[in-house]
């Protein structure tokens, strides 16, 4: 018989990085994991946009539609040629003209 678990594909959310995210498009939305102000986040739309390709082509596509201007695209460029283990996941990038 299988193991279900090893069929379940799990879900690791980095509390600090949601937690800055949230308190950055709604400041004190976030409090902890459990208390979170819904409510104050109902305003904002989130768009979500899945990718998929080598690493150096999502920053390209990501500066070509003006999600990232030319200093955080070469940033991230030399940041993906100085780790090989970056890890694949669900990333939050907030558009230049929204911070």
């Amino acid at each position: 018989m299988t193991d279900l678990a090893d069929q379940v594909d799990k879900v690791i959310i980095a509390q600090d990085s949601i937690q800055r995210f949230i308190n950055s498009v709604s400041p004190g939305a976030y409090a902890s994991i459990t208390k979170v102000d819904f409510r104050a986040l109902d305003r904002f739309l989130i768009k979500p946009l899945g990718v998929y390709g080598s690493k150096g082509e999502i920053v390209r596509l990501l500066r070509s539609i003006a999600v990232i201007d030319d200093n955080t695209c070469v940033l991230l460029m030399l940041i993906i040629s100085s780790y090989e283990n970056i890890s694949q996941g669900s990333f939050v990038i907030r558009p230049i003209w929204c911070q």
